[in-house]
Order: structure tokens, then sequence, then C-alpha cells
């Protein structure tokens, strides 16, 4: 069983994802506050599932939004940091993102702030994690 990540299904201000509402779990782990992290302007960054095995990363921004397939070492990579440096992974996942013909550029968007090294609780926790990837 994979383990519910918080954050998949969550726009990076805290707003939840209308079409994650209906899927969350009801468990402890769904019904602590979601972390809202503070960027540089109002986009919205999420991680989907797509179907058969593929997820993908969206950005909303004014009129533009952005969708960008994840190929599974990207995805495990993402969910790898979102456990140990959380605002690193988020912008990884701007990294990620093609802004070629938009009027934008990855320099643009930022998650503000500095991840705490994560504790050896965390490490561990993601280990077992990972084995069930």
């Amino acid at each position: 069983m994979i383990p519910y990540l918080p954050n998949m299904c969550v726009n990076m201000d805290g707003e939840n994802d209308e079409r994650a509402k209906g899927t969350q779990k009801t468990s402890e782990m769904s019904k602590k506050t979601q972390n809202a992290f503070e960027t540089n302007k109002p986009f919205t960054l999420r991680v989907l599932y797509s179907g058969h095995g593929a997820h993908e990363v969206v950005f909303s921004y004014q009129e533009i939004s952005l969708f960008q397939p994840l190929s599974d070492w990207q995805y495990r990579e993402y969910r790898k940091l979102c456990y140990l440096r959380p605002i690193a992974a988020k912008n990884y996942l701007l990294d990620l993102i093609c802004f070629e013909h938009t009027q934008y550029q990855r320099s643009d968007f930022e998650f503000i702030g500095k991840d705490n090294d994560p504790t050896k609780e965390m490490i561990t926790l993601w280990q077992e994690i990972e084995k069930n990837l």
C-alpha cells in the first residue's frame, strides 16, 4: 500500500483541489491541516495521478495552465523530497515545468523558505515508504 501523501492533491496555496475532495482518506493524517507554502506569486502547482501509473504536474497562473508529465523516476524523486525537504520538492516540480511559448520564465516563480534538515525519524519513514513503491 502506498502511504497517503497530503501534498499530492492540494494547491500549493493551501486550497483543496476540487478533484481530490472525493478521494481523500478519512484517516488521522488527512484530518491534519495542510501545509501552505509561501510563494513569490499566487500560482498553483499540483501533482495529479493521470491513470495507468502515470502522474503529471499542473501549473496555473493567471491565464495559463501548463501540464508536464512526470517519469516514474521524477515522481519518486518528488515523493522522496516531499518527506525530506518539502520546499525543495515544490521547487523541483517548478524546475520540470516547460515555460516555452509563454511570457513567463522559471525564474519568475519560487517557493520561499528553507527546509530544515530531515530528522532520523523522517529518513527512516521515507526508507519504509520507498520499500513499498
